[in-house]
């Protein structure tokens, strides 16, 4: 049987954050970790207990691991930053489909059959969204910018 994965995998940073007055910030403001040696065990429960209209970047590191779960962030979730430990270390992968009865729109994150149609890895309806170094695999509709710049 032919299957088409989607997922979309964090890839980890390798500098050091600055902030304020050449004071050392944390690296991280929470860790997920499957294996409960975290925070959290899921990056959904990460996203959750992020503060609203955060005025300063909050960093969630994402450890190694295939996280299934589909993931919604909020517009009230600002200045969130989810970083992982490598691209083919960090998996974040879902199985919602257009084959299952959902609009295209609502599949988003991230595991589909090719048998079960349309699937979205990873829909953006940020002003100003980014993503450096991250691997976004599909089978159609991988990358579902509603709105952008």
């Amino acid at each position: 049987m032919v299957t088409a994965r989607k997922h979309i995998m964090f890839i980890a940073i390798l500098a050091v954050w600055w902030e304020g007055q050449g004071q050392l910030a944390p690296l991280f403001d929470m860790i997920i970790a499957q294996d409960e040696s975290g925070d959290l065990i899921t990056t959904t429960q990460g996203i959750s207990s992020a503060p609203s209209f955060g005025s300063s970047r909050f960093r969630i590191k994402l450890c190694a691991g295939i996280y299934n779960e589909n993931i919604v962030i909020n517009k009230e979730k600002t200045n969130l930053t989810i970083i992982g430990e490598g691209m083919e270390r960090g998996i974040i992968t879902g199985s919602r489909s257009y084959g299952d009865g959902m609009k295209t729109f609502e599949t988003a994150t991230i595991t589909a059959r090719l048998e079960k149609k349309q699937a979205v890895a990873l829909l953006t309806k940020a002003s100003y969204p980014a993503f450096y170094k991250c691997r976004i695999i599909g089978f159609q509709d991988t990358l579902y910018a509603e709105k952008g710049y």
